[in-house]
């Protein structure tokens, strides 16, 4: 995660509440569902346009208490998930990258 660069949630993100209550997140690059924290959807809701995470952490802490450390994981998380994705400077979302 680079604090500087934007990201949105991915388009195709899909949500599902789980037989045991959880939800559980899906897009078209992470087809297996991916069960969420209770503090990920608040941080999801946050990139729903493009946004670096320096703002979308001073914006979440009008009404959550984060620290640096633990929402860059989170982020880090979300991104590996295919959750999050860069945008580019016109807001388009990039590829993720893949290791090969």
């Amino acid at each position: 995660m680079n604090w500087d660069t934007p990201y949105v949630v991915s388009d195709s993100l899909a949500l599902r509440i789980a037989p045991s209550g959880a939800f559980e997140a899906t897009t078209s690059l992470a087809t297996e569902p991916r069960t969420l924290t209770e503090d990920a959807l608040p941080i999801l809701t946050a990139f729903a346009a493009p946004i670096t995470p320096r703002a979308a952490l001073e914006k979440l802490r009008t009404s959550w208490e984060l620290d640096d450390a633990d929402f860059a994981s989170l982020v880090d998380s979300l991104l590996r998930e295919n959750l999050l994705s860069p945008v580019d400077a016109a807001g388009a979302e990039l590829a993720p990258q893949r290791d090969l």
